[in-house]
Parts: structure tokens; C-alpha cells; sequence
């Protein structure tokens, strides 16, 4: 009976190995990376506001184009309690941001989200190959105002050119601010994240069933027979 049940427990811990690894494989097959990370970049240059530059004042703009050169500014070390997936992928500090349309139409302020449907709307240049590898398609946007200041949410999704990365849901924002009147000069800063900032992040496919099968061993375990 004693070699029946250590018998048993080899094929089932052959089963479960063997079980494992299939399951690691076709995880990272299908499921491929998920990308984590956050970047924040601004504009170089100036930022001006339709329908009259110089005249109309922020909050009450119905468009706003930003110049052609931005450069990223911050990337934090982590994201969501993770490492920035971006860092070992060289988009630092400094980094060129290239955007697509420049010029934003205002639409909607303080209501519901506007669709859109900017592709490639965003592309960091990073130190691997292709430079400009991750993008960002923007897909609907929402925007906020008050005295001296305007800001814009967007949702859309993540894209890694190569493909070592999930495409997945992205969120850019974008924060303006204006002081001395119409006339006065505009700032603007925007922040890039994969998830999205009003999204949490929750675990890989390919974790669950990991998860999964190490709970089904932890049973296995619980209901082996006393010697």
C-alpha cells in the first residue's frame, strides 16, 4: 500500500511539472508582456489657443495646439507599485515625444468623453529599435476648465511596434495653465500611462494560472493519506 501511494505522488508531481510548463509557455505565448509604466513629458516651445491667440483666454479656448518638439521629463521609478517598464527601455529624460495631431479641438467641456480616432496620436523615441516602438491611439477625450486653466483626460491604447509588449489600454492627460490674461503666456505638461490612470492594473492571463494550478497542488497536498 506504502508504494502504491508514493507511486501516485510521482505521477502526480510529473503530471502537475509537466502541467506547469505547458502552461508557463502558452501563458507568455499568448498573453505575451504586459507593459507598466507612466512617463510625463512637456512642450518645447509655445502653446497658443483658438480662435484667437492672443485674445481668447484659456478656459474659454475651443482649440489649443501645442509645438511640434516635446521632450520627456520625469519617468518614475515605479508605477502602480511596479517598476516603469519604459525605463529598461530607455525612454528617459529628455526623450523625444513626437504628437499627431498638434492642434486639439475643445469640445464638451465639464461633460461626457468625445470620441476620437487618432492613431498614433503619441510615439516615445526610446534607445531601441525602431526608435518611436511605442504608441499610443487615442480614442476618446473629455475636457475641464476654470479661470486660468484648461485640462484634458484621453483613453485609447497601448501599441509596441515589435510586438514584445501587449497592446493594451492607455490613458494620456494633459494640463494647461495661463496667467496674466489673454495675452499671457500658456504652460502645459501631459502624462502618458499603461494602465490607464482611472484603471487598475490586475494581474497577467498568464498569472492566473499559475495562481490557479499552485492552489490545485496546495490541495493535492492537503488530501494526500496519512501513513
Amino acid at each position: 500500500m506504502r508504494s502504491l501511494v508514493c507511486f501516485t505522488r510521482q505521477v502526480a508531481n510529473l503530471a502537475f511539472a509537466a502541467f506547469l510548463g505547458m502552461a508557463l509557455t502558452s501563458g507568455t505565448a499568448q498573453a505575451g508582456i504586459m507593459a507598466n509604466g507612466t512617463i510625463n513629458y512637456v512642450p518645447f516651445g509655445s502653446i497658443s489657443v483658438g480662435p484667437t491667440p492672443g485674445v481668447t483666454l484659456l478656459e474659454n479656448a475651443s482649440s489649443i495646439t501645442i509645438p511640434a518638439t516635446l521632450l520627456v521629463n520625469n519617468v518614475d521609478a515605479t508605477y502602480l507599485g511596479l517598476p516603469n517598464t519604459f525605463i529598461a527601455e530607455g525612454v528617459l529624460p529628455l526623450s523625444i515625444v513626437s504628437v499627431s495631431p498638434l492642434t486639439l479641438n475643445v469640445t464638451n467641456v465639464n461633460s461626457a468623453p468625445t470620441a476620437v480616432n487618432f492613431v498614433n496620436y503619441l510615439q516615445f523615441s526610446s534607445s531601441t529599435t525602431p526608435q518611436y516602438r511605442f504608441v499610443y491611439d487615442m480614442t476618446s477625450i473629455s475636457w475641464s476648465n476654470s479661470p486660468g486653466s484648461l485640462s484634458f483626460l484621453s483613453n485609447g491604447n497601448f501599441k509596441d511596434l515589435i510586438g514584445e509588449y501587449n497592446s493594451a489600454p492607455a490613458s494620456v492627460s494633459g494640463a494647461f495653465t495661463q496667467t496674466g490674461g489673454a495675452s499671457g503666456s500658456i504652460n502645459g505638461s501631459f502624462t502618458f500611462a499603461t494602465p490607464p490612470l482611472n484603471v487598475s492594473a490586475v494581474p497577467e492571463p498568464g498569472s492566473f494560472v499559475i495562481v490557479a494550478a499552485l492552489s490545485g497542488l496546495g490541495l493535492l497536498r492537503l488530501r494526500r493519506p496519512r501513513n
